[in-house]
C-alpha cells in the first residue's frame, strides 16, 4: 500500500515523465544514428593480417558434371607464402596433402600414393576454378580474390555504385581479369572473366562460400573451427613408397 502511495506522489510522476523523456531522447538519437562503420580487412586480393598464424578447418562439398562429394579440408597458414593443407574424406581417409614455400610446393595423393613437385600454380581437376597460383590457395578459402596484381601496379580506385557499393577490376593471366565487389569496403563478390565471358564467380551467403562455373560446377565450403598454430610447420616428405611425378593436377576430394 505504501509502494503504490509512493509512486503515484507529485514528485515520482514528475521524475517517470522526466526520465520517459531522457529515454525517447535516447532512442531517437540511435535511430537516427549511421549504423556502425564496418572494420576493413585490406585490400580484397590480401590475406588478412587475423588469419597469419592459424589453423583453420573447412567443410567443403561439390556438386557438378562429376558428380557429388564432400570433404574436410584443415588449411594451415605460417605466413602469406608458407602454408600447408590437407583433405581428408567424410569417414577421416587422407585424400591429398599440400605443402607450399612461396612458389614451390609438393603435394601428396594418398589415394594413388603419388608425390608431385610442383612449381607456380596448381591445376585442379572438376573444379570451378582450374588452376590458382599456390600462394592464392589460402586467399580462395579465406574468402578474398585469389589473384596477385603485379606489385607495380597500382591499387584501383573503383567505380562507386552507391549505397556503399564499390565495383574493382583487376588484371589477371593475359586474358584475364577480375571484376570486385565491395560493400563499404568488405569483398562479398568477384568473377573472373576470361576473353570477355565469365568463367567463374564466387559470393559469400550467411557464412558460406559459394564458387560456381558456367559448367553447373559448385563447391561450397564453410569454416567450423579456426585456432592458432601450436608450432612452426614441419616440412612434408614424399613416403619411399610413393609414385613421383603421378599427379599432374590436384583433384578434388569426394569428387574424383
Amino acid at each position: 500500500m505504501s509502494i503504490r502511495s509512493s509512486a503515484s506522489s507529485p514528485s515520482c510522476r514528475a521524475a517517470r515523465r522526466t526520465l520517459g523523456a531522457a529515454l525517447l531522447a535516447l532512442l531517437g538519437a540511435c535511430a537516427s544514428a549511421p549504423p556502425a562503420a564496418v572494420e576493413p580487412e585490406g585490400l580484397p586480393w590480401e590475406i588478412p593480417a587475423s588469419a597469419l598464424g592459424t589453423q583453420q578447418l573447412f567443410r567443403m562439398s561439390y556438386s557438378g558434371p562429376r558428380g557429388e562429394g564432400s570433404f574436410r579440408l584443415a588449411l594451415r597458414l605460417e605466413s602469406a607464402v608458407r602454408y600447408q593443407a590437407n583433405a581428408v574424406d567424410p569417414l577421416g581417409r587422407a585424400l591429398w596433402s599440400l605443402d607450399v614455400t612461396a612458389d614451390r610446393g609438393l603435394f601428396l595423393d594418398h589415394r594413388a600414393r603419388a608425390a608431385c613437385a610442383l612449381e607456380s600454380e596448381l591445376r585442379l581437376v572438376g573444379a570451378p576454378l582450374d588452376r590458382v597460383a599456390l600462394t592464392d590457395l589460402p586467399k580462395l578459402l579465406l574468402g578474398r580474390v585469389p589473384v596477385s596484381p603485379p606489385a607495380e601496379t597500382p591499387a584501383p580506385a573503383g567505380v562507386n555504385a552507391g549505397k556503399g557499393l564499390k565495383i574493382l577490376v583487376l588484371s589477371g593471366a593475359a586474358g584475364e581479369s577480375w571484376q570486385v565487389h565491395l560493400a563499404r569496403g568488405r569483398l562479398f563478390r568477384w568473377t573472373l572473366i576470361r576473353v570477355g565471358e565469365p568463367t567463374a564467380w564466387w559470393t559469400i551467403e550467411k557464412g558460406e562460400s559459394i564458387l560456381s562455373d558456367r559448367t553447373g560446377g559448385q563447391l561450397r565450403w564453410r569454416a567450423s573451427v579456426a585456432e592458432p598454430l601450436a608450432s612452426p610447420l614441419v616440412p612434408l616428405a614424399a613416403p619411399a613408397d610413393y609414385a613421383r611425378e603421378g599427379c599432374a593436377a590436384l583433384a578434388l576430394g569426394g569428387a574424383g
